[in-house]
């Protein structure tokens, strides 16, 4: 069954066949609608297009549905359709089947992080999504596929932040040796901003008046220029310790930013000085957490310590500090316990 639909100049046909549903829109005149829809329900038209690779289909269709996104959402794109073109090769779109597509996530993500296998198993579902409606696929491939992924990149919560007294280490030792990787660690750890925040201040950020920093902008990490904050709450104001501005009265920095270092070079920095001092190797990342694990710890509310990490909402911060929300809940039970 066909139906047609005027959209503004252009016409659209919808065609209901063998439980699939057909839409092309974009006609000139309705009788070139009704000519696609006759050759759908005569098979014509959904024949395989053999010479059709996934890595071709993938390619345009990207750069004809995702023109309008950022330049590193588009990063993220050509990013899978390397991987496409590495464990895909040669696969044409009517030889794919739902087998094929999990046996490649089971063969990529041995070796990959939950997050990047769903990044790209994400990009791969809407493409074929889109490839089944326009009838270049007579089945959805993608039904179902399970999430397969190292499960060893996933590190436990406790070694996502350092303890306060290793923290305590790390900020002294910072302290006494005032360098651009030093200093950068510094503000990382008594904001709690992110490393694309950090890396993105300059001057005019610094408010040495009320002491606090203005977060309004990121340096992307692939680009490596400046962005958007992450959400409409990342955009704030952060009151720092007043030793810091004792620090960047005297700090000397060369050009504009106030850190222009990469994510490589301080983590680097990190491991370095991890070691001289004797505490766990962390991230920079681990800064973040740190920063609000000691406030929580110190019965800072929840909703203060959200609000400094610029969390889009309330709920991400009680997610993601869930185990130290729990420990608490008993400590404060066993205070309400001791009452009676």
């Amino acid at each position: 069954m066909a139906t047609y639909m005027k959209r503004g100049s252009t016409w659209q046909a919808r065609v209901s066949k063998d439980k699939h549903r057909f839409n092309k829109s974009g006609f000139a005149t309705k009788r070139e609608a009704i000519i696609w829809a006759s050759k759908i329900e005569l098979g014509e038209e959904n024949k395989p297009k053999n010479n059709i690779l996934f890595s071709d289909y993938f390619k345009k269709w990207y750069e004809t549905y995702k023109a309008n996104r950022t330049d590193v959402t588009l990063l993220q794109y050509k990013n899978t359709d390397y991987v496409i073109d590495k464990y895909l090769n040669g696969e044409t779109l009517n030889n794919l089947t739902r087998a094929k597509l999990q046996q490649f996530i089971n063969e990529y993500g041995k070796n990959h992080a939950k997050e990047t296998v769903q990044k790209h198993k994400g990009h791969i579902i809407a493409c074929l999504k889109d490839a089944y409606h326009e009838g270049l696929i007579k089945q959805d491939v993608t039904y179902r596929l399970n999430l397969v992924y190292n499960q060893k990149t996933i590190k436990p919560i406790e070694e996502k932040f350092l303890e306060a007294e290793d923290a305590h280490k790390l900020v002294d030792y910072c302290k006494k040796s005032i360098t651009r990787g030093n200093f950068c660690i510094l503000t990382g750890i008594v904001s709690g901003a992110r490393f694309g925040e950090v890396r993105a201040l300059i001057d005019s950020d610094i408010d040495t008046k009320n002491h606090t920093i203005s977060i309004n902008k990121a340096v992307d990490r692939l680009t490596g220029k400046d962005k958007e904050t992450k959400n409409k709450q990342s955009t704030r104001i952060i009151t720092m310790p007043d030793r810091w501005f004792q620090i960047y009265k005297n700090y000397k920095h060369d050009g504009k930013r106030l850190f222009d270092i990469s994510s490589n070079a301080i983590n680097k920095d990190m491991r370095y000085i991890s070691k001289k001092i004797d505490i766990k190797p962390v991230t920079y990342h681990a800064l973040r957490h740190t920063h609000a694990s000691i406030l929580l710890a110190n019965n800072v509310s929840m909703q203060y310590v959200s609000e400094r990490l610029g969390h889009a909402n309330l709920s991400i911060t009680e997610k993601v500090y869930s185990h130290l929300l729990e420990n608490k809940r008993k400590e404060e039970e066993k205070r309400a316990m001791n009452i009676f």
